[in-house]
C-alpha cells in the first residue's frame, strides 16, 4: 500500500472547504456575496491547477533531498515570522501587522542580496491592501491595540 500523499489530502480537503464556502455564499447579498465568490473561485481553480499537475507527474524515484537537514530551522523562521507579525499586528493593526510579515520575512531570507525587492513588493502590497480593503471597499480593518488609524 502507498504511503498517503498529505498534500494531494490537504488539497482535497481545501476544495471541498472552498466548495462549501461558494454554496453558502449565495445567500448573501449581491455586495456581499461578490467578495467570497470571487476569492474562493480563484483558489479553487489553482487548487485544481495543482491537482492536476499532481496526477500528471510521473512516478519517479524519490531522491534524496538535501534541503531535507534544513526543514526544522525553516518550520522554526516560519513560526517566527507569524508569531511576530501577529504581535505586530495587535499592537499596530492591520497595517502594521502586514507590512511587519514581510519586514520580518525578509530579514530572515538566507538570501540578503534580495532584501531590497522583497521589502518593496511587501510595503507595495501592504498599500494595494489597505487602499483596496480600507478605501474602496469599505472594510473595517483591525485597528491596534497602540496605534489605530
Amino acid at each position: 500500500m502507498e504511503k498517503l500523499n498529505l498534500d494531494f489530502f490537504f488539497q482535497i480537503v481545501l476544495l471541498g472547504v472552498f466548495s462549501l464556502l461558494i454554496w453558502v455564499s449565495r445567500s448573501y447579498p449581491f455586495e456581499s456575496h461578490i467578495y467570497p465568490l470571487g476569492l474562493c473561485v480563484i483558489t479553487s481553480i489553482l487548487l485544481l491547477i495543482s491537482l492536476v499537475r499532481h496526477f500528471r507527474e510521473k512516478s519517479e524515484e524519490k531522491k534524496s533531498d538535501p534541503e531535507e537537514v534544513h526543514r526544522p530551522r525553516k518550520l522554526f523562521q516560519v513560526l517566527l515570522v507569524i508569531v511576530i507579525a501577529t504581535a505586530i499586528g495587535l499592537l499596530g493593526g492591520f497595517l502594521f501587522g502586514v507590512l511587519g510579515y514581510y519586514v520580518v520575512y525578509a530579514i530572515l531570507q538566507e538570501n540578503k542580496s534580495r532584501l531590497p525587492k522583497t521589502l518593496s513588493i511587501g510595503v507595495g502590497l501592504t498599500l494595494i491592501y489597505y487602499i483596496l480593503f480600507g478605501w474602496l471597499m469599505s472594510v473595517p480593518l483591525f485597528r491596534g491595540w497602540l496605534i489605530s488609524f
